[in-house]
């Protein structure tokens, strides 16, 4: 078996930082992913206005690396 090389993620990945503005959604229904969502396995489903605060907007081939809170320490 051959050795492992470094290299730096960029070469093979591409960080993306498109966010939305839930509150431009009204009462449309979105799936919301928080932590009470990771835990269940499932988005949760919720009105775009319930969500207080801008959110990342994840494409469906991405792989997400992310701390989910900075003030629980998970990651």
């Amino acid at each position: 078996m051959g050795e492992w090389q470094e290299t730096p993620l960029s070469t093979v990945a591409s960080l993306r930082l498109k966010t939305v503005d839930p509150s431009l959604l009204g009462d449309q229904l979105v799936e919301h992913y928080s932590i009470p969502a990771y835990d269940s396995g499932s988005a949760e489903i919720v009105p775009a206005s319930q969500i207080q605060s801008n959110k990342f907007a994840v494409p469906d081939d991405a792989v997400l690396v992310s701390r989910m809170n900075p003030h629980i320490p998970r990651v």
